[in-house]
């Protein structure tokens, strides 16, 4: 009995320590600063607070939260995008490059950090 016990609380405790590994932001620690797109059409800034904002033919304020992967939602969207407050974006980093893959149109756009 006191073996069974032993042998759940060990394999309770290492599936919630792989769980917490595996749902870690890819994101962490480099989304921070400001990001433009090609010809500087539309650029994204993201503060280490938590809020956003992105400029281009409008502008969109609003906060962010880094999910699991390279998930990244962000909400309180100011004004609202086609009528949502809050949208889950897929947000590649790579060194000072970042992508944002698009939702529902398949498209994807790319930014690079300003220095």
């Amino acid at each position: 009995m006191v073996l069974a016990r032993r042998s759940f609380l060990f394999a309770l405790v290492t599936g919630l320590a792989l769980f917490a590994t595996g749902c870690s932001s890819n994101n962490k620690d480099k989304i921070v600063g400001k990001w433009e797109a090609a010809g500087g059409i539309l650029t994204f800034e993201f503060t280490a607070d938590g809020q956003f904002i992105a400029s281009g033919a409008m502008s969109i304020k609003g906060k962010y939260s880094l999910g699991a992967g390279d998930n990244v939602t962000l909400s309180d969207l100011n004004p609202p995008l086609d009528g949502k407050s809050k949208s889950k974006e897929k947000i590649t980093i790579n060194g000072d490059s970042m992508t944002i893959a698009g939702s529902s149109d398949g498209k994807s756009m790319t930014f690079t950090r300003k220095k």
